[in-house]
């Protein structure tokens, strides 16, 4: 027993002093691993500072590559500085910086000002270009339209001047009549538009020669025929729905007055004509009559039958040549036709007045519909 527990004493100093070393190891690493969190601690700083240096470098680097930008493009020149030292190029900084103070009236606003006119300039030559392209499309419909132009001149010419010899040679079968472009050039085979001066009219009204109208030597009757057919002409090229005359035929003879009044009645199958005239030959060759007179200075239209007409139209150039002789069955006829007019017009106020009735009626009958449909409404 004495042996077993002086052993087991030895054994427990031997565990304690192994405990010891241990302890001591384990407080050396412990002091290591301070040792090592501080000099962590102290390069992570360090790794900080360096890393907000080096964000302020890039800062700096942008700023002056920005500013290098700003500048415009380096001139060639600029190669052989590449290559120099850092305190050579400081050196030369130095110098150029102590030159530039001498000059102090320079304008600082100089590269603001290059790079605003640049801008503008920039913008001056996109407008220019635009400008160009608009004024070549304008030229080309120009041309367009010039070609366009031409086509319808000669084609409106050529179809007035055929109905213009057409027309003439109705109006006068023993003449002849033609339209002519005038040149100021005697070149028949210039075709351009604007080589011509205006348009010649030439008749004849016999079988001599044609003469240009401003040479004719003609009546009063014989130019106004001529003007005539050139209307009957461009009417027939390009026909209106009606047309209005103004006593056309008063400075007619009467074979041309015939002629036109014939012309005038064929053309009336598809074309309406009103004319005011005092020749019968006109009345003749209508359809409806209308007498127009002046009451206490007003100016009254009443329709009138053919005979009435004709009868006025006597009365007018006997009052002209200065007779006093009544027109020839005046009498009991224009006592009937007067009575037949005075009974046309009293039907024609009887149905006016029928008619009155009738609206009233129907407006009366509409309003006690409504009335009648608002009531419903209501309820």
């Amino acid at each position: 027993i004495e042996a077993a527990q002086e052993q087991l004493e030895i054994d427990s100093a031997a565990a304690m002093t192994s405990l010891r070393e241990k302890r001591a190891t384990v407080d050396d690493a412990l002091a290591l691993q301070a040792k090592l969190s501080d000099t962590l601690q102290g390069g992570s700083k360090q790794m900080e500072k360096i890393l907000n240096k080096r964000s302020l470098l890039e800062q700096k680097q942008a700023d002056c590559t920005r500013k290098i930008r700003e500048l415009g493009p380096l001139p060639s020149a600029s190669n052989r500085f590449q290559n120099l030292k850092l305190s050579e190029s400081i050196k030369m900084l130095e110098r150029v910086n102590k030159d530039l103070a001498q000059y102090t009236t320079v304008n600082k606003k100089a590269v603001d000002q290059f790079r605003q006119f640049t801008d503008q300039l920039e913008k001056l030559e996109l407008k220019k270009n635009e400008l160009i392209a608009a004024a070549t499309e304008i030229r080309g419909l120009m041309k367009a339209l010039e070609a366009k132009k031409i086509d319808s001149i000669k084609r409106t010419f050529k179809g007035v001047s055929r109905h213009f010899k057409q027309i003439f040679s109705e109006l006068v079968p023993a003449g002849s009549g033609a339209l002519v472009m005038q040149r100021p050039t005697t070149s028949a085979a210039d075709e351009n538009i604007d080589k011509y001066t205006g348009i010649a009219v030439k008749v004849s009204f016999s079988s001599a020669e044609q003469q240009n109208m401003d040479t004719l030597s003609g009546s009063g009757g014989q130019k106004t025929l001529v003007a005539l057919a050139l209307i009957f002409a461009i009417q027939a090229a390009d026909p209106a729905p009606f047309y209005l005359f103004d006593e056309i035929d008063s400075a007619l003879d009467d074979t041309y007055r015939n002629s036109v009044a014939k012309f005038v009645k064929e053309k009336s199958k598809t074309t309406q004509f009103i004319t005011s005239t005092f020749r019968e030959e006109l009345v003749r060759a209508g359809d409806m009559f209308f007498l127009i007179s002046l009451v206490e200075g007003v100016s009254k239209m009443k329709k009138v039958s053919i005979k009435r007409a004709l009868r006025v139209m006597k009365q007018k150039l006997g009052a002209e040549a200065g007779t006093t002789a009544e027109v020839e069955e005046e009498g009991e006829e224009e006592e009937e036709e007067e009575g037949a007019s005075q009974a046309e017009e009293k039907t024609d106020e009887e149905d006016e007045e029928e008619n009155r009735r009738r609206r009233k009626r129907r407006r009366t009958r509409d309003q006690g519909e409504e009335e009648e449909g608002e009531e419903e409404k209501e309820e």
